[in-house]
């Protein structure tokens, strides 16, 4: 029998992929209601995942007072939206990046909620097995690592317009941030780096480069593109290397988002990569999909009481990341983390217009 009630806020891909099958399949939680302004958004959902549908998010809480509500709403309404449901006493997951500024991040953490972020790639098996490695010395001290994510994105929707307050970097940029603090269990410190708006119609940034630099001195470099190669539409090629005094390990993520990454590792001495086992992904169950094992882990932490990471200090210090390589960018020097205070994007997007 189902035990928590649970609403969404936004009907998007987000929701649909990221969240409500993974509320359906879990034993503990019941979808009662589905929040956005579409009805034709929302219709699809309720097919699939039940709830009832609302168009006013306040008069949801009083109505259903679910115990747990996912955020998937544009990135520019999240501060909004946790605060409201905060007020209700909802436990809240929000969809990454957490908020456009570290002001609206900060807010959002001083509501007091249990506050979890959705960078499900914390989740990945891949990503699991690689910290293990680097925590065991298999790779010997950590020398340096990288990241990319290049797509061709089809340009529409909410995430390319001036008020998401970010483009490529923030969107895909925030998760390899929080992915080299988690993998390597430490901290970012400075970051430099470059960000471009490519395409003629661009707002945002469609292709960024950054160097991060953490507390113990590796260097992290990320490179996110949404102009990639025209044959990977709807698809993406993202990989994530860690090398060390004594190896390294690559991470490659399929292009499906319930696809298992691939973990290879590199020994110095014998010159040799291994493909390491990986648990078969199972479709019927789909325990290894990291979006089911993000929710199951949250649903996890609201009964047990016990604080959930990623939380709203892991988004915000994404953002500072990101708002920080906004800020290289636009001064051409190194900057240091953690930022004074939010800068004005839409200046620094200005400049870059053609």
């Amino acid at each position: 029998m189902s035990e928590l009630k649970v609403a969404v806020i936004g009907c998007g891909d987000a929701a649909r992929v990221g969240h409500l099958p993974w509320y359906a399949m879990n034993p503990h939680t019941q979808v009662v209601a589905l929040v956005d302004p579409s009805e034709k958004q929302a219709a699809v959902c309720m097919q699939r995942f039940d709830g009832k549908h609302y168009t006013d998010l306040d008069a949801m809480l009083s109505r259903e007072k679910p115990d747990i509500v996912s955020v998937c709403s544009p990135v520019h309404l999240h501060e909004q939206h946790v605060i409201a449901c905060a007020g209700a006493v909802a436990n809240v997951l929000c969809e990454k990046p957490m908020a456009p500024t570290i002001g609206a991040c900060q807010r959002m953490i001083d509501t007091g909620a249990k506050l979890g972020l959705g960078f499900m790639r914390r989740f990945s098996a891949g990503y699991e097995l690689a910290r293990k490695l680097v925590r065991e010395g298999r790779i010997g001290d950590v020398l340096f690592a990288r990241g990319f994510w290049i797509v061709n994105r089809k340009w529409e929707g909410f995430r390319v317009e001036p008020q998401t307050g970010g483009g490529v970097f923030q969107d895909c940029g925030s998760h390899f941030v929080d992915a080299f603090r988690w993998l390597l269990d430490d901290q970012i410190v400075a970051i430099q780096g470059s960000i471009e708006l490519c395409r003629p119609d661009a707002q945002v940034e469609d292709h960024a480069i950054a160097i991060l630099t953490s507390s113990r001195g590796p260097k992290c470099t990320i490179e996110t593109s949404w102009v990639g190669p025209s044959s990977y539409i709807n698809e993406h090629i993202e990989e994530t290397w860690i090398y060390g005094s004594e190896g390294a390990i690559k991470v490659t993520f399929p292009s499906s988002p319930f696809g298992v990454a691939e973990v290879e590792l590199w020994d110095r001495r014998s010159r040799q990569w291994t493909l390491l086992p990986m648990k078969p992904f199972e479709k019927r169950t789909f325990e290894n999909c990291h979006y089911k094992r993000l929710v199951d882990a949250f649903v996890d932490s609201v009964l047990s009481g016990e604080p959930f990471a990623p939380s709203g200090e892991d988004g915000l210090k994404a953002i500072e990341a990101v708002l920080g390589l906004y800020v290289a960018a636009d001064s051409g020097a190194r900057v240091s983390l953690p930022l004074a205070e939010d800068p004005d994007v839409a200046a620094i997007f200005a400049k870059l217009k053609p």
